[in-house]
């Protein structure tokens, strides 16, 4: 305990200083009459001008009224431009005087506004102790999981001193099995470096029938999928001497969360919104520099989501479905061709359901969605935003409640897109008009179900459909009919996850046979797809060959 006393009073003056003197700044702008454009402020020490600055730009900003929105709860104020944050709960955000979100001299300045509010809504301002742990969660088939906890420390540690430590992780108070200990970068990536001032546990990763296990969730379910609201995270010493640039720590726990990093959206953009025909939609997409730089047209696939993965954090609908698997080299191998280095996906999110019946309760699949043309103007957004996206090889496709509103995109805009891949779709067939069915019959599409889904009865929707589009005469219909949902991730073996759940099988690419006879449906499908050449494809290279 000697050493963090030390170390404690080492940095007191700094989480002293910082409230002072911005209550200091505050006062001085009021007297002001709002106007202290950041010339006048209160004496600083040279090893404080970082943090004072930060105030004092964050004051500014605030007296000019500039705000940068963070979600429905938060509103942050700064005039830096290009500012960067993260938040490490729903109420909190961070900014450094320079818009990163690096620490100052050791510290980061922390400020909460409320969204009616400026500085008269202050709910919390101090410096943070650079001692900090951040938990990282990566998508899994079974849900998002902590798979990692990075120690942020204020000296450098070196990687030869690392082997001479134990550790203990805990998250959610269990402790978890320490696969390695590596040196990292802020986001935590593991780096090959002599030193860092990031140490990253990656921890192994169990799970139930329906979510992570063993203190790895993450995620809570009431009607729809939200982060946990007490999520935890805590580093300890069980042996050995930790040395940090000047510190050495033979006695520490770290438990003070900075911050959730998410590990697998790395190369997703950032958490946009858009609005048209009254309502808004979340959103992100994956648009990696090599898509840009490839000098070709990209296809783009859309993925919509389920009934549990609505809401206003885009995050959450692509880590319920394990949707980061479409950025990742296994799909996009599929749409690396010659010049074309792999394919937009962008992940749409409703803040209710896409089977809102308008009064934000489900319909059952029998009526339109609210959001049918606010979606169509996002897809159109997104298209303009990345001008090197091919309009002739969009593709949409989603599960249950996204299978649904896949179903709703084709009968209403169906010429403007390439292909659709429904999976246990929630479109009734007897919402399912024959003048439907006469213009469904032309379009291609790949239906994915699986035979025990108690959630969605395929026989009163996908099944229906799908023969009434054969009888129509359609040639390029198909249809995945699996027994049952397997599992490869967690338990740690494998679950035998709820038959609802065959997006599964989409997001490990293995949805690669259609019915033997589609007059005679039976499960597992055993028909391989040909596409127009004759090449036998998988649904992904279905999508890659239609030029």
């Amino acid at each position: 305990m000697g050493n963090q006393a030390l170390y404690l009073k080492r940095n007191m003056k700094k989480k002293l200083l910082f409230p002072i003197l911005f209550a200091s700044l505050l006062t001085l702008s009021a007297c002001n009459g709002g106007s202290n454009n950041g010339e006048n402020s209160a004496p600083q020490s040279s090893d404080e001008s970082g943090t004072v600055e930060t105030a004092r730009k964050i004051l500014n900003a605030s007296l000019k009224k500039q705000v940068i929105e963070l979600d429905a709860k938060t509103k942050v104020l700064c005039d830096v431009e290009g500012v960067k944050y993260r938040t490490s709960d729903a109420n909190i955000a961070s900014i450094d005087a320079q818009g990163n979100i690096e620490g100052i001299n050791g510290g980061m300045a922390y400020i909460t506004v409320s969204k009616e509010g400026y500085f008269d809504k202050v709910l919390k301002v101090f410096v943070d102790d650079p001692l900090t742990v951040d938990y990282l969660v990566e998508g899994f088939e079974f849900g998002p999981a902590i798979e990692g906890v990075k120690l942020n420390l204020e000296g450098k540690v070196k990687a030869t001193d690392l082997q001479n430590v134990q550790f203990n992780v805990k998250t959610n108070g269990t402790n978890r099995n320490i696969l390695s200990v590596d040196l990292c970068d802020p986001e935590g990536t593991v780096i090959n470096a002599t030193e860092s001032n990031y140490i990253r546990f990656t921890l192994e990763v169990t799970s139930s029938t329906y979510s992570a296990s063993g203190g790895a969730q993450c995620f809570s379910y009431t009607n729809m999928n939200d982060w946990m609201s007490n999520i935890r995270a805590e580093v300890s010493i069980k042996s050995g001497t930790l040395v940090a640039g000047e510190d050495s720590f033979t006695n520490l726990t770290v438990n003070r969360i900075r911050s959730r990093i998410v590990t697998s959206t790395r190369e997703w953009g950032e958490a946009k919104t858009h609005t048209a025909e009254g309502y808004t939609l979340s959103y992100k997409g994956f648009e990696p520099d090599r898509l840009r730089e490839d000098g070709v047209l990209n296809p783009l696939v859309i993925w919509l989501h389920g009934q549990g993965e609505g809401g206003t954090d885009p995050d959450i609908a692509i880590l319920g479905n394990d949707v980061t698997e479409l950025g990742n080299e296994k799909i996009q191998s599929h749409f690396v061709k010659g010049q074309q280095k792999g394919a937009y996906v962008l992940a749409a999110q409703t803040p209710t359901m896409w089977m809102d019946n308008g009064k934000g309760q489900n319909h059952g699949g029998v009526g339109h969605s609210i959001y049918t043309k606010t979606l169509k103007s996002l897809i159109d957004k997104f298209i303009a935003d990345n001008g090197d996206i091919d309009t002739k090889r969009i593709f949409v496709g989603g599960c249950s409640n996204g299978g649904y509103m896949t179903m709703e995109m084709a009968v209403n805009y169906g010429n403007f897109f390439r292909g659709f891949y429904p999976c246990c779709e929630a479109y009734s067939d007897s919402f399912v008009e024959d003048s439907d069915i006469a213009k469904l019959k032309d379009l291609p599409m790949w239906f994915i179900h699986a035979a025990n889904d108690g959630t969605v009865n395929p026989n009163n929707f996908t099944l229906a459909t799908y023969q009434r589009l054969i009888s129509a005469g359609a040639k390029d219909v198909h249809l995945s009919y699996f027994v049952d949902v397997r599992g490869t991730q967690g338990n740690p073996r494998g679950n035998n996850y709820d038959g609802h759940w065959s997006w599964i099988y989409i997001f490990r690419d293995e949805v690669e046979f259609d019915q033997a006879d589609p007059n005679n449906i039976s499960a597992p499908s055993t028909k391989p797809v040909k596409d127009a050449n004759g090449n036998t494809v998988n649904l992904f290279d279905w999508m890659e060959s239609m030029k």
